[in-house]
């Protein structure tokens, strides 16, 4: 993302080093027309990358094809190549305002008159340079990223302190990740246990003894597993001649690892309930949907996941809980380090009131996490009733 900087009153751009009382939206191309037709005078400025490395990932379009028969995919193919010529590209993405999907429409009549009725449309078009990855294509990527995004623009207006900012982050990233990644790692394993196998039983108790043994136990074996000189992980990947990875110790790496932690000790819960609530499925209604021609993905979308949607709504209200409450890995790992990079909501709560004795900030924090687990719970019941 880019900021564009405006004056206080959004009346007259100055340079951010001129005054203090510049205000900065930290905002996208798509911002400029608003701007343009309030006619507010702007400038656009390009972040500071780390190192002076600008690389950033772009979002490619995504075009939908339904399955109408085989004489019908060269007809779409045909349509979407057409659409996606630079002439094409020219008339609609530019026409609303947004940048090329492709370069050569930047070498088009039609750019040079969006750059000249869009002044420095031409900085953002420039930075695509820069965009070196496609945007995951992951559920929780769109709120992962947010998360990220409103952090970054808190530290850069002043809103919040740096460190402040990516410590709220870690706790959200951290949130986003582990409750989708948890209830789909235990479908799968519900899936996966429900079969009729030989040693079942002792599949199952396997998944799930991870999850009845305290959060500390995994903590403490988990900093022998992760440990960047002796772990066994990193003898793993130096057998097979990959690189040692810092993991606990590494502000970049430590609250992913967490959540993988996490994940691995607490997707036994998941795993239970939804293997519970496919054995509660009446048999007659898959019966049913196979005799109908129900097979595969087809009887799993429209015949199962259905039938497990009470399983989901719980599951997605309790693990977001445990997420908001995780105190224990926390605490027998890094402490909230390395550099704050995994300080959970509830760790600042007792560092703030136990170890600092902020005694009234620490009990306005834990109201404040009632009110969001209370706020989050409803939202998803209201949602699922929809």
């Amino acid at each position: 993302m880019d900021p564009v900087y405006l004056d206080q009153n959004g009346e007259k751009f100055l340079p951010l080093f001129q005054s203090s009382k510049i205000g900065m939206i930290i905002a996208g191309p798509w911002a400029l027309l608003d701007i343009i037709d309030h006619k507010i005078e702007y400038g656009v400025q390009v972040l500071p990358g780390y190192n002076g490395n600008h690389e950033t990932i772009a979002g490619p379009d995504n075009w939908v094809v339904f399955d109408n028969g085989s004489r019908r995919a060269k007809a779409a193919t045909d349509f979407l190549t057409w659409l996606t010529r630079p002439e094409q590209d020219a008339r609609w993405t530019l026409g609303l305002g947004n940048l090329p999907i492709r370069k050569a429409t930047t070498e088009l009549p039609a750019y040079e008159k969006f750059i000249k009725d869009i002044p420095d449309i031409d900085v953002f078009t420039a930075n695509l340079d820069n965009a070196k990855q496609a945007r995951p294509h992951l559920p929780a990527y769109p709120e992962f990223s947010e998360k990220v995004g409103d952090a970054i623009s808190e530290a850069l207006v002043g809103g919040t302190p740096p460190q402040e900012a990516l410590t709220a982050a870690a706790t959200e990233a951290g949130t986003v990740l582990f409750v989708p990644g948890s209830v789909v790692l235990g479908l799968a394993l519900a899936l996966a246990l429900n079969l009729k196998i030989p040693l079942i039983g002792f599949y199952r108790t396997c998944f799930f003894v991870p999850y009845v043994v305290s959060a500390a136990a995994t903590g403490i074996l988990a900093n022998f597993v992760f440990d960047p000189d002796f772990g066994i992980v990193n003898a793993g990947l130096k057998a097979i001649g990959l690189p040692a990875m810092g993991f606990l110790q590494d502000p970049d790496q430590a609250m992913l690892t967490l959540v993988l932690i996490s994940i691995w000790g607490g997707v036994g819960m998941p795993a239970v309930v939804y293997l519970a609530a496919l054995q509660d499925i009446p048999r007659e209604l898959v019966e049913a949907a196979k005799v109908d021609g129900g097979v595969g993905r087809h009887l799993l979308r429209h015949v199962v996941l259905p039938q497990l949607r009470p399983a989901t709504v719980f599951l997605l209200i309790w693990q977001t809980i445990t997420a908001l409450q995780l105190f224990d890995l926390v605490y027998t790992t890094t402490k909230g380090q390395p550099l704050d990079s995994t300080t959970t909501i509830v760790f600042y709560l007792y560092r703030q009131a136990f170890q600092l004795f902020h005694s009234g900030y620490g009990t306005a924090i834990a109201y404040v996490l009632f009110l969001v687990t209370l706020a989050i719970s409803g939202a998803v019941l209201w949602r699922s009733a929809r």
